[in-house]
């Protein structure tokens, strides 16, 4: 080890036969790795995400059927007007 008070020196760590690898070549994995942490984060956030936005797909649907019944209504309610309108001038008024 190097006594050098500025920090550790590539020459203080052991050369690469002395090393063990963490994995040897006889164990093999058998089930595919786990996904890091971060994907699995993203992926629950990606579950959240999509209930909101399927919250927010429903209410906009609600929001645009109640628009178009106010629209409809208001449409037939102009046309039965127009409808019985020209029917009192038609027969000549009420009696």
């Amino acid at each position: 080890m190097s006594s050098d008070a500025g920090g550790i020196k590539k020459l203080d760590y052991p050369t690469s036969p002395a090393r063990k690898p963490l994995l040897h070549d006889s164990v093999r994995i058998s089930s595919p790795p786990a996904p890091p942490a971060t994907e699995r984060r993203s992926s629950l956030r990606d579950t959240f995400f999509d209930h909101v936005a399927e919250g927010i797909e429903v209410e906009d649907r609600e929001q645009i059927q109640t628009e178009a019944v106010r629209y409809l209504s208001f449409l037939w309610s102009i046309i039965s007007w127009y409808v019985i309108t020209y029917m009192v001038f038609q027969d000549g008024g009420v009696d």
